[in-house]
């Protein structure tokens, strides 16, 4: 088995910085949606801020399940139909 060369490794290097920097404004957007999300919903739902646990717990989910479909899909805008680097 031949080794890899030092423009492959070179290759996956730079392939490998680009996910991680993909994943950390994933990441980012996901840290900065959530609290606003969360407050909005209270003020428009105050009963929700005072669930039994099970209720926060089911909130929080679908507000995760969402945030993470937006986040997701922004990613996928940005990076299909975004202009080049």
């Amino acid at each position: 088995m031949a080794g890899i060369s030092d423009e492959e490794l070179r290759e996956l290097d730079e392939a490998y910085e680009a996910m991680m920097e993909e994943q950390r404004k994933m990441k980012a957007l996901e840290d900065d949606l959530t609290p606003f999300v969360k407050k909005i919903i209270v003020k428009n739902y105050p009963e929700t801020f005072h669930l039994e646990s099970e209720g926060y717990k089911a909130l929080d989910d679908a507000i995760w399940r969402n945030i993470d479909k937006l986040v997701t899909d922004v990613n996928q805008i940005a990076n299909t139909m975004g202009e080049e680097k």
